[in-house]
Formats: structure tokens, C-alpha cells, sequence
């Protein structure tokens, strides 16, 4: 059913990024044995989602929700694939790398999040929306506390390299329960 559906595609959308972007903050400790570095890494993500929310919500409310949740997949995964070969390429500014693909992910989970949340109100009627909704927050705190576990895990057993395409199958899977 559509809540399934939705459900599954925040959830590995969202849980996805955050795990990859944890495992990022791990990485750039170990490289530089610097906490600054891994903090910056860390709040790059809500900062820029709190610069772009009203960018944000002027497109969900304007543009089809679908293609926007459509979109947003496809830009993360074109995303983690163009990362992937430029951290094999350009093995020396890996911090820069890094940091705009966080700022990417922030992006794409930003109007994700957002239009999810505003097809809820569209799909189901006043009964079922308040069970939707809540379900539709719940799936945050869930991917919140998961994803730093499975974050150290990936980043203790994966080559570095590796991480963007492990965030791809998650992508994948939340794009394949939008459309």
C-alpha cells in the first residue's frame, strides 16, 4: 500500500545518508586525527539543511511530490557514484570530497523528508492521516539510532571506497518504493 511504500522509501532514503555520513565523520577522525574535522563533518548536514528549508518548501509546495521524491533519489545516487570516482581519482582533497557529498546528501534528504511529509495529507483521509503521520515520524528516531551503530560497523569492515556504493543500494531501494 501507498504507507509502505512511503515509509520504506524515507526510511532507507534518510537512514541510507546518515549512516554513510557517520561512517564519513569516523573516516575523516582517523585520517586527520582531528575531532574538529570530524565535528565539521558532522554539522555540515544540518546546516545546510536549515539554509535550504524554505527553497524546500516553496518547490514541494509547487512541484508534483513525486517527482521530487523521483528526483531527489536519482540526484543522491548520481551523487555517491561521481563521489566514488573521485575519491579513487583524487585521493588527496578526499576532506573537500567528502564535504560536498554530505552537503549533496543533506539536499537530497532535505526535499525528500519534505515531500514525504506533504503527500501524506494528499493520500490518505482525515482518519488515516494522524496514524500516517505518526508513522512517518517514527521512521526518523528508528534510522537516528540505527545508523551510527551500522555507520561503525560499515566503517570497521569496508574499504572506505566502498561506502558510497553500500549508500547506493539503500538509494535504490528507496527510489524502487516511490515509483
Amino acid at each position: 500500500n501507498n504507507l509502505s511504500r512511503i515509509l520504506i522509501a524515507k526510511f532507507f532514503g534518510t537512514f541510507g545518508s546518515e549512516m554513510l555520513s557517520f561512517a564519513i565523520g569516523l573516516y575523516i577522525l582517523r585520517r586527520t586525527g582531528s575531532a574538529l574535522g570530524m565535528g565539521i563533518s558532522l554539522v555540515t548536514g544540518p546546516i545546510v539543511s536549515l539554509c535550504i528549508t524554505p527553497f524546500v518548501g516553496y518547490a514541494v509546495d509547487r512541484y508534483s511530490h513525486k517527482k521530487i521524491m523521483i528526483a531527489s533519489q536519482l540526484g543522491t545516487i548520481i551523487s555517491l557514484l561521481l563521489f566514488a570516482l573521485f575519491f579513487i581519482e583524487f585521493p588527496s582533497i578526499y576532506f573537500v570530497e567528502l564535504v560536498v557529498l554530505i552537503t549533496l546528501l543533506a539536499i537530497s534528504d532535505g526535499f525528500l523528508t519534505t515531500a514525504v511529509q506533504a503527500s501524506l495529507a494528499q493520500l490518505f483521509g482525515k482518519d488515516d492521516l494522524q496514524r500516517a503521520n505518526s508513522l512517518n515520524q517514527s521512521t526518523s528516531p528508528l534510522a537516528q539510532c540505527l545508523d551510527p551503530v551500522l555507520g561503525a560497523v560499515v566503517y570497521s569492515l569496508i574499504n572506505q571506497d566502498m561506502f558510497a556504493y553500500i549508500d547506493v543500494g539503500f538509494e535504490t531501494v528507496a527510489l524502487i518504493a516511490i515509483i
